[in-house]
């Protein structure tokens, strides 16, 4: 990459670690290998640490504007918010002068984030009891970012090395936590969290759905949330594309994800979530009385800015004593530059005839990240092969395809998409006949339809018949069987409607903007 990205760090609760594991991490010099970083707070504060807590000789660099950074090792950046009398602070109490202090830094993140001065935010802990006595009601940073920037769909994904969790609710009581299991919740988080894992490039990801009650509900012995609610939004998510597994058994799940099993979990409630990843990444020495090691990121997704976060908290009896860990706040800038690095994958799904040929065609294509076979918005769930071709179930066969914007256009695809099929002909490609080989081009992203709309139009032009390839909403989706996927890689001499020329030529073909 040309240049590194910005990463704003909010101090947290000065009356914390926030203060002081800042100052650790931005002391070393790895973390300017990786992002151009600066702490968001009160400089008196980190002047103050610097000195007394972690005894450092670094040069503290007020600024009152992002342009004003230095962004180098030795010298930390401080966007001054002036906002708290660092002589005057309650170290290791509960204050609401602290939690004043914190919120104001995490809201003025936020402004930069959304103004586009800086590509990510990384936040430090704040006290919840001092930020509701400061007058600001939030359960915690993942309510005040969904408020502040009008975020409605969002969930808390925590990680740590290849263990991820993504949560169905987080801060309520249990008992409110059971009535959160719905099928539209659980549903949105299967998707978000499908989506953040292939944002970490993990193309195919593995969704593992936990379920509520002991054993996964015992087919409804031991409660009904997962036959009537968990359930339903899993199968969902399936006839979307999405390879989601459950509802398992929470007592063992997590073990097979770290096992490999899974690429992530969906937790149903903060604790059957975080005692998991706590238990991986935090270890405590007994001799020495204090954390050997603290491991692991919080990110908040949904959000149209980046956010990562430490995953612990202001751990008032460690305060100013210099002994706080800083590892957890390194995991949070490596993930926080890591998300701000990554265009997200976009996908289409496009019916061409045989999705044995068209899948094998549109994988060879430069850009396209994954592709799988299935059949798309029929009138049916779940339908077979057998069915599809039988019984007049309204499917198209249907290739997924995701594919980096940054590398290829949805219009050059399109093109190239153009050239393997014949465009005019209705319900026929190659010798297939039957309404299950018709052409369409199915969008889930409303600002994606245009762009069909406009490159139609141009494809009308160079024929006299017209073009009668289907343009819709996509409004299902089901994997087709595992026999059908990657068919003509198994089968390289296996029936195809799409010749041999045609897949050289979307291997050679190259995008230029």
């Amino acid at each position: 990459m040309s240049k590194k990205p910005i990463l704003g760090i909010t101090m947290g609760d000065p009356s914390g670690i926030g203060p002081e594991i800042s100052v650790k991490a931005l002391g070393q010099a790895k973390v300017y290998e990786i992002c151009r970083p600066l702490i968001i707070g009160d400089a008196g504060v980190i002047e103050r640490t610097a000195r007394e807590a972690v005894k450092r000789d670094i040069a503290i660099h007020p600024v009152s504007s992002v342009k004003e950074c230095l962004f180098k090792p030795g010298t930390i950046d401080v966007y001054d918010l002036r906002n708290i009398e660092a002589r005057n602070l309650k170290i290791g109490q509960v204050d609401a002068v602290s939690g004043e202090a914190a919120f104001g830094s995490v809201k003025k993140a936020i402004e930069l984030a959304l103004a586009g001065e800086i590509d990510a935010t990384v936040t430090n802990p704040l006290n919840k009891e001092a930020l509701n006595l400061a007058g600001h009601h939030y359960a915690g940073h993942t309510e005040i970012y969904a408020d502040l920037t009008k975020t409605r769909d969002y969930a808390m994904l925590l990680a740590d090395g290849d263990l991820r969790v993504a949560h169905v609710s987080t801060h309520v009581s249990l008992r409110e936590a059971c009535d959160r299991i719905k099928k539209d919740r659980v549903l949105k988080v299967i998707e978000l969290a499908h989506n953040a894992c292939v944002s970490f490039g993990i193309s195919a990801p593995r969704v593992a759905v936990a379920g509520l009650n002991p054993h996964a509900g015992e087919g409804g012995l031991f409660g009904r949330e997962e036959i009537e609610e968990i359930t339903p939004a899993i199968e969902a998510a399936q006839s979307k594309g999405i390879d989601a597994i459950g509802p398992l058994p929470p007592d063992t799940v997590f073990a097979k994800a770290l096992g490999g099993m899974y690429d992530i979990v969906i937790a149903m409630y903060h604790d059957q979530g975080h005692i998991p990843l706590k238990t991986l990444g935090f270890r405590y020495d007994k001799s020495a009385g204090k954390w050997q090691t603290i491991s692991g990121v919080n990110i908040t997704l949904g959000l149209p800015i980046v956010r990562s976060s430490v995953d612990h908290g202001t751990a008032f009896d460690q305060a100013w004593q210099g002994t706080a860990n800083e590892s957890s706040l390194l995991n949070a800038i490596e993930y926080g530059a890591k998300l701000s690095n990554i265009t997200p994958m976009k996908t289409i799904y496009l019916a061409g005839g045989c999705f044995w040929g068209v899948e094998k065609y549109l994988s060879l294509i430069q850009g396209v990240v994954s592709t799988s076979a299935g059949y798309a918005n029929g009138r049916t769930e779940n339908p077979s092969y057998e069915e599809v071709c039988k019984n007049g179930t309204g499917h198209a066969e249907t290739v997924k395809c995701e594919f980096d914007p940054a590398k290829i256009s949805l219009g050059f695809l399109l093109e190239l998409f153009y050239d393997a099929i014949d465009p005019t002909s209705l319900n026929r490609q190659g010798g297939d006949t039957g309404t299950q080989y018709r052409t369409g081009i199915y969008y889930t992203d409303e600002a994606d339809r245009k762009v069909i709309q406009d490159s139609i139009a141009l494809l009308q032009k160079k024929f006299d018949k017209p073009v009668v390839i289907e343009v819709k909403p996509l409004e299902n989706f089901y994997s087709a069987e595992e026999y059908h996927q990657k068919y003509l890689d198994k089968n390289p001499a296996g029936y195809c409607h799409i010749g041999n020329a045609k897949f050289a030529k979307a291997r050679l073909a190259v995008y230029t903007k």
